[in-house]
Order: structure tokens, then C-alpha cells, then sequence
């Protein structure tokens, strides 16, 4: 296994653990706090769209009811639910981004 695989499968399991720090996680599974952050601070970067867009995926609706319904969620976590609002509105909220 690579040492990108290896490390990426600690992260994974980080992310997995609650409860512990960096620095108690790191000492648990036998690796360098700085070592970690550093490969932490690379996984998260590989995430973030590299031209500042952000595909967005449309799943339509046969209930009529959610048919004026629109559900943004932002890449850090806040979520905006709409209801009949007008298509200019959702353009200014989707620039916010």
C-alpha cells in the first residue's frame, strides 16, 4: 500500500472516530502529528473545486407539492430551503457562494 493510501485511510478513520484530539488519535495509530496534518491539509485541498464552481445535481419531483421546492446546501454545511421563492432570488443565492 502507497503511503498516500495509507495515510488516507488513517484520515478516513479520523474522521470516523469521535471523541479524540489530533494529537491523541496520532499517538493511538503510531504517526507524527505534523505528518498527519500535512497529509489532513492535502486530502482537504484535493476536495475543494479547483475553478470555484460546483456541479449541481437536479432530482426532479413528481410530488406537485415539493415541485416549488429548492434545497442549496453550501460546501460548509448551511442548507437554504426555498418554497415558491422567485428565480432571480435563487441567481443572488447562488452568487453568495
Amino acid at each position: 500500500m502507497t503511503k498516500e493510501k495509507q495515510m488516507r485511510v488513517l484520515y478516513d478513520k479520523f474522521l470516523r472516530t469521535s471523541g479524540k484530539t489530533k494529537k491523541d488519535f496520532c499517538l493511538l495509530n503510531n504517526v507524527g502529528l505534523h505528518k498527519y496534518k500535512y497529509w489532513e491539509r492535502k486530502f482537504i485541498d484535493e476536495s475543494k473545486p479547483q475553478n470555484g464552481f460546483m456541479s449541481i445535481l437536479a432530482k426532479p419531483s413528481i410530488d406537485p407539492i415539493l415541485h416549488n421546492r429548492l434545497v442549496l446546501e453550501y460546501p460548509n454545511g448551511v442548507k437554504i430551503n426555498t418554497e415558491g421563492i422567485d428565480l432571480a432570488l435563487i441567481g443572488e443565492l447562488i452568487g453568495l457562494v
